[in-house]
């Protein structure tokens, strides 16, 4: 979106999102990492880290599609107001 003076950008998102450190359902999250050898990859469970894998496949597939038992999906959009540039405009 533009207007004379402005430029709006939307921009949509959908990643997998984990149980934060408050959710009761981490402990079992970071049991199952342990469980599978995978805990070592980090010092801390990386949730983003986490996301990015199950995103990518890095690990076998049996392993992922259990992974996402935890796993929900968030969609966030960002909107961004910016002025325009003299070069835009």
């Amino acid at each position: 979106m533009r207007g004379t003076e402005h430029v709006v950008t939307v921009k949509h998102t959908s990643a997998p999102r984990f149980p934060s450190k408050d959710d009761e359902a981490r402990p079992a999250l970071e049991r199952f990492v342990k469980d599978h050898g995978r805990w070592d990859e980090g010092s801390e469970l990386s949730l983003r880290a986490l996301a990015k894998t199950l995103e990518l496949g890095r690990w076998p597939q049996a392993l992922v599609d259990r992974l996402r038992v935890f796993a929900t999906r968030v969609n966030a959009m960002r909107v961004r107001l910016a002025r325009l540039k003299p070069e835009d405009e």
